[in-house]
């Protein structure tokens, strides 16, 4: 079994989290609202990963760009569609 990287492990469960919300809970359908939690969470721990190496201003703001853009070009595998 392959031990992910702790900042990739926290994404793919941020992820699953966002998926859930977007996809809804046991078939429910998911409110616009859902997602938007879900795409706020995503950014408030994109910064908080930033801010925990000691990255401001300009560059904090980058690296949650990047954060972002990295998690949506993510291929989830074992995904029931």
């Amino acid at each position: 079994m392959k031990i992910l990287h702790p900042r990739l492990r926290t994404r793919l469960h941020n992820g699953l989290l966002f998926l859930s919300a977007v996809v809804g809970v046991a078939g429910g359908a998911a409110t616009h609202a859902d997602a938007k939690s879900a795409e706020e969470q995503l950014r408030a721990d994109c910064r908080s990963e930033g801010e925990a190496v000691g990255l401001q201003g300009s560059d904090l703001e980058q690296f949650i760009r990047d954060c972002i853009a990295e998690f949506n070009k993510a291929t989830l595998i074992n995904v029931e569609k």
